[in-house]
C-alpha cells in the first residue's frame, strides 16, 4: 500500500494509527496495514520506528503474522477507547499492551530533562510508542478534544485543536466539501 496516499489528520500518533483504514465505516475500505511489512513501513513513515530492515526480513514469519494480528486488534481497541462514544471495556486490552511496552521503556537524558525511550528488538517494537501515546492521550485533558469525523462513512478520529472546539471533519477539504456537495445536490433536487 502506498503510504503517500494516507493523510495524517489525527493530530496524534495514536489517532493516526487508528486511522489506517479508510473509510472506517464504508463498504469499500482501504486497509493500509494489510500485512506485517505494511505495519513496519507505516511505523517508519510516522517516526515510531528507526530501524526496520531486521523487521522486514522477518515479515514472513509466524511471529510477525501474530504481531500483525495483534496490531489490528490494538487499532480497534484504541478506536473504542479514544472515540467520543467511548467503550471503557477496551481499557483492559490497551492496558495489557501498555504493560508489554513499559517492560521496554527507560528514561534517557535529553536537553534539560529526560525522554522515554524504548529498547529491545522485538518484532512488536513499533507498537510500543503507539500504545504509549494512546495511554498519554487517554489520561490527559486532551481526550475531551478527540472527535470522530462526521463525514459519511469516514469515522476517522482527530484531535480538535480549533479555538471553539467544534470541528466536525477530519478534513474540511475532503469530508467537509463532500458534505457541502451533498447538501447542495439535495437542495437542487427539491
Amino acid at each position: 500500500m502506498d503510504l503517500s496516499t494516507l493523510p495524517r489528520r489525527g493530530g496524534h500518533l495514536a489517532l493516526d494509527f487508528v486511522n489506517t483504514i479508510d473509510p472506517r465505516h464504508g463498504d469499500e475500505r482501504v486497509e493500509y496495514l494489510g500485512d506485517y511489512g505494511a505495519l513496519v513501513e507505516w511505523a517508519a513513515w510516522v517516526g515510531a520506528l528507526d530501524e526496520r530492515d531486521d523487521l522486514l526480513a522477518a515479515a514472513g514469519s509466524r511471529e510477525a503474522a501474530a504481531v500483525h494480528r495483534r496490531a489490528l486488534r490494538l487499532r480497534e481497541d484504541l478506536y473504542a477507547l479514544l472515540r467520543p462514544a467511548r467503550d471503557g471495556g477496551a481499557a483492559a486490552a490497551v492496558t495489557r499492551e501498555l504493560r508489554q511496552a513499559a517492560a521496554h521503556a527507560s528514561l534517557r537524558p535529553s536537553g534539560t530533562g529526560y525522554e522515554v525511550v524504548f529498547e529491545g528488538d522485538g518484532l512488536d517494537r513499533m507498537l510500543w510508542p503507539v500504545v504509549r501515546s494512546a495511554a498519554e492521550l487517554a489520561a490527559s485533558p486532551a481526550l475531551r478534544r478527540v472527535r470522530e469525523c462526521a463525514g459519511v462513512d469516514c469515522g476517522w478520529l482527530f484531535l480538535d485543536t480549533s479555538k471553539a472546539g467544534r470541528r466536525r471533519w477530519c478534513s474540511m477539504e475532503v469530508c467537509g466539501n463532500r458534505a457541502k456537495a451533498r447538501r447542495y445536490r439535495a437542495a437542487r433536487a427539491d
